[in-house]
């Protein structure tokens, strides 16, 4: 948007400087007809800049072919050539800069809303189409930017893996209807839920959902993964053939690591999975923590 801004402003002085020097050019030597070289010079400066550098061209052009090509005596005595130059540098040109400069604006709306496509569109690929949150590839894509960052600041991160308990029973009683409702229930839920700063939360796979907990050590991401936990049981979505309880639960694994150039991000990963089998195997609807 700055770019946008001051890009005329820039023109507007290139216009005036070219326009300045041309004029002197012509009058060194004695161009007698410059009317299409200030028709060009105006209809190019309006279509790159707009307005403002066409109309700084134009009101030159008119001046110069006005004050500079007529004599005091002959200015505004009737004769062909000096009709014609008033027709052509008073009436024509200023409909030409008008015209091309609607084209500019009607141009420069259309690739606005290109962009703002071009941008939905990269939006809708960063995100899960079921729950519409953050889908794989972009957790990938913060994960490793996190990690770089956490490498260069030598500060902790940590990862919370989350899994649903017992979904292929819901699933399987409910209906895929009623499970996908479920779906984008527990991951709008996750994300109310996640409020430590910077967090991102993100669909990981089928019932699968993860979060980055920049800048947090092993101790905050337990507080959040366990308020996180608790949030989902206190929303008492009923899962009646669940093997740990009447409502809908969940696991959460929890890893944390200060990075190093002996670990990449895939391992903070592996380790908070690690930990989700581990909550998974105590009896689900807990938090595991990664223990070396």
């Amino acid at each position: 948007m700055l770019k946008r801004l001051f890009v005329p402003q820039w023109l507007s002085l290139i216009s005036f400087g070219i326009t300045v020097t041309g004029s002197v050019i012509m009058y060194r030597f004695d161009v007698t007809n410059p009317n299409v070289v200030f028709e060009s010079l105006a209809v190019i400066f309006t279509f790159f800049g707009g307005f403002i550098p066409g109309a700084i061209s134009g009101l030159i052009a008119i001046f110069y072919s006005l004050f500079y090509l007529s004599s005091p005596d002959t200015l505004f005595s009737y004769s062909p050539d000096n009709l014609k130059r008033l027709i052509i540098i008073i009436i024509c040109l200023p409909a030409m800069v008008m015209f091309v400069g609607l084209l500019k604006r009607k141009l420069d709306q259309k690739n606005e809303q290109l962009e703002i496509v071009i941008e939905k569109l990269c939006l809708l690929n960063t995100l899960d189409g079921l729950t519409s949150i953050p889908n794989r590839r972009y957790f990938d894509k913060i994960l490793l930017k996190t990690w770089m960052n956490s490498l260069q600041e030598q500060k902790s991160m940590s990862v919370l893996m989350i899994d649903i308990d017992c979904f292929k029973s819901f699933n399987d009683y409910y209906g895929h209807l009623a499970g996908d409702d479920c779906l984008r229930l527990v991951a709008r839920q996750i994300e109310a839920a996640a409020v430590y700063p910077g967090a991102l939360v993100a669909k990981y796979g089928g019932e699968e959902f993860v979060v980055i907990l920049p800048n947090s050590d092993n101790h905050a991401a337990m507080t959040a993964a366990e308020e996180i936990r608790a949030s989902i049981e206190a929303m008492r979505i009923l899962n009646e053939h669940s093997s740990v309880s009447s409502v809908l639960t969940i696991s959460v694994g929890v890893a944390s690591m200060v990075p190093s150039d002996n670990f990449g991000q895939l391992d903070l990963v592996q380790r908070a999975d690690d930990a989700l089998y581990q909550a998974k195997n105590n009896g689900k609807n807990r938090v595991g923590v990664f223990e070396e």
